[in-house]
């Protein structure tokens, strides 16, 4: 499976323009099977009430993208705010949009705190979803988590238990996933590839970008590092990170000799 992430600088508020500019970006980048944008890519954090710019699946956005998937033949992630039905409040969503298959909707459920007033503290403007990300694709399914949700160890972890062969990434997180490790971290932890698209951002708050591509085993495939935003490319093997996962030999085998009769602890309220 090729990848390809697109690590696009968003201007705050240009839902228009950034569409516009992604899709420009993808069909210049040529064939990909799996096409990542980043977290709310489509304006940004630009506001403290988001509702003005959300969308749902009769927008143009996602009218745009549907026919981009089925222009270039692939599955096309992009990140945006939807309406929550709460005044002030939207969520934080991901849609995942494929030839001949409806748009697929994710909202993100953990929400990043922050100082009361601060333009990233999420609680203060956005609507928490109840559900993990998992996706049916052509390619099996495959697990989406949303920058903060990827700072918990569980997440990744119940998508993988759930089905995901490979799991997405968009972010928007100023360079500190990555910058962190975490990427490689969660791959290695969960033998699944993280394909990470983190997104710039211009404007009253300026985000540099972070992005990496890693393999089951950890490995980084690609990345890039700016605060103009750029794309990845890679090959992604999923059989084989399907048969490590199946295998019980040593530290790989941990799928197989799993002890969840243990782990209770992990599910109960702190």
């Amino acid at each position: 499976m090729r990848v390809l992430s697109v690590n696009i600088s968003s201007l705050e508020g240009d839902i228009a323009g950034n569409v516009a500019r992604a899709c420009e970006t993808i069909r210049a980048a040529g064939p990909a099977d799996l096409v990542i944008l980043p977290e709310i890519f489509t304006c940004g954090y630009c506001a403290r009430d988001l509702t003005p710019w959300a969308e749902d699946v009769s927008s143009p956005t996602f009218a745009t993208f549907q026919a981009l998937a089925a222009e270039r033949d692939c599955v096309l992630g992009w990140g945006f705010a939807a309406p929550s039905g709460v005044p002030g409040k939207v969520y934080n969503a991901y849609a995942v949009a494929e030839p001949g298959r409806a748009p697929q909707v994710y909202y993100k459920t953990h929400l990043h705190p922050y100082l009361a007033g601060h333009p990233f503290n999420e609680p203060e403007f956005i609507i928490a979803g109840d559900r993990l990300g998992l996706v049916e694709t052509r390619f099996g399914k495959l697990g989406v988590m949303i920058c903060f949700d990827g700072c918990f160890a569980e997440v990744p972890r119940c998508l993988v238990l759930s089905g995901a062969r490979a799991i997405l990434w968009p972010a928007r997180s100023g360079g500190y996933l990555a910058g962190a490790g975490l990427p490689r971290l969660r791959a290695l932890d969960n033998i699944v590839p993280i394909l990470m698209a983190e997104g710039a951002q211009t404007g009253a708050t300026s985000l540099p970008c972070h992005a990496q591509l890693c393999d089951h085993t950890g490995a980084l495939l690609a990345e890039y590092q700016g605060d103009t935003g750029g794309c990845l490319t890679a090959e992604v093997d999923l059989n084989a990170a399907q048969t490590v996962r199946e295998t019980p030999i040593s530290a790989t085998g941990q799928y197989c000799v799993r002890r969840a009769e243990l782990y209770g602890a992990i599910a109960e309220p702190r």
